[in-house]
């Protein structure tokens, strides 16, 4: 005779595995962790349009430090992640930091709104799959900076104290 295991310890069990993962998932980056293969690398190129047709492409910002994140409106670590980045941008724009979104899989349009809504005034980019392999996206969010001199110079995968991101930041500028 077969034992069923009672749903209530089955859910029990989904439920902890569940908020493991998203546990493991929103740990913040260490960016000592992810120095990855295009680290001192030229970035690679990233240019497309925005919501409203303008062009931006990576190598209009030569000579400035340009910090790339990749996010998307329905990831909750790069909500979380993001007023930092706004933080960052209003800190040190005066300083020669740029940002660029990169919005993965999701509307232009609605990314556009949901990132005027949240002060974040820099341009935003759907990702392109040949973008996303170039530079190694696996997840979201990852943030790139890309030093005066077009070189991959910090990459940290997942979302990352704001600490840690403006020491980045300072870095390089």
């Amino acid at each position: 005779m077969k034992r069923q295991i009672p749903p209530i310890v089955f859910y029990g069990i989904a439920a902890i595995a569940l908020m493991s993962a998203v546990t493991l998932l929103t740990k913040p980056g260490n960016p000592e962790l992810h120095k990855g293969v295009l680290m001192d690398q030229p970035a690679p190129p990233l240019e497309g349009k925005t919501a409203d047709g303008k062009q931006v492409s990576l190598a209009d910002y030569k000579g400035k430090v340009v910090l790339v994140n990749f996010w998307a409106t329905w990831c909750g670590p790069c909500r979380k992640e993001l007023p930092s980045v706004v933080a960052l941008h209003k800190k040190y724009a005066a300083r020669g930091l740029e940002v660029i979104g990169m919005v993965s899989n999701d509307d232009l349009t609605q990314a556009t709104q949901f990132a005027k809504d949240n002060e974040m005034d820099w341009p935003q980019l759907n990702v392109t799959p040949e973008q996303g392999m170039a530079y190694g996206i696996r997840a979201i969010p990852a943030t790139f900076i890309v030093g005066r001199d077009g070189k991959i110079a910090a990459t940290i995968d997942g979302l990352v104290e704001p600490s840690v991101l403006e020491a980045e930041v300072q870095a390089h500028l």
